[in-house]
């Protein structure tokens, strides 16, 4: 069995299937970037596939109830469960549009953290992805000792009680503020909760 690792620095992909076919027991579709989903056409599916259909959406040759106009999404790499339509895979493929391709991954770890609001469509605000995310670090711990750094406690706390400062317990507390997920590379992304 070949497991394959979905690359987190490229446009997510979305298997785009004709459910005409699908209903007469042909799997007919194609990969595309998310982005633009939306904007394929049944004609040009079953093109990309080698089927030609006439102006009417009918496949040459076959005896189909209907025409083949309707298509669904049916696998992706989206951070979504399950299947959805091309018009909901090309909203979600706009927003990872608006991210630098180094991003893709924090925002697939934020989406499954549940934090921030959605739209109507269900879609996550970029705006509160992009404040709350403190970055890629191998573990919470080392983003821990990057704040305490950032914070100047060391220069607060006098050179005699600094031996007594249990890092890893004030490590420990703190994370009750943030949620840490972890990313592709076996690094954390850490989020601030907002």
């Amino acid at each position: 069995m070949t497991i394959a690792a979905v690359r987190t620095d490229v446009m997510p992909q979305v298997w785009l299937g004709c459910l005409a076919c699908y209903n007469d027991g042909k799997l007919v579709g194609e990969w595309y970037n998310a982005d633009i989903a939306d904007g394929i056409t049944a004609k040009r599916l079953h093109a990309a596939c080698g089927i030609t259909t006439d102006e009417a959406g009918y496949v040459s040759g076959e005896e189909i109830y209907g025409p083949h106009e309707e298509m669904w999404v049916m696998d992706h790499e989206l951070p979504i469960e399950g299947e959805c339509s091309p018009s909901t895979a090309g909203k979600w493929g706009a927003l990872f549009g608006e991210l630098m391709p180094w991003e893709y991954d924090a925002f697939r770890a934020y989406v499954r953290t549940g934090l921030g609001s959605v739209d109507g469509d269900g879609l996550p605000d970029l705006a509160e992805f992009q404040e709350g995310y403190a970055g890629e670090w191998s573990s919470f711990d080392d983003y821990a000792e990057h704040l305490w750094d950032e914070m100047g406690y060391d220069d607060e706390i006098p050179e005699h009680l600094r031996p007594y400062i249990d890092m890893s317990r004030w490590s420990s507390d703190l994370e009750f503020d943030y949620s840490v997920e972890n990313a592709s590379n076996g690094a954390v992304h850490v989020f601030r909760s907002l």
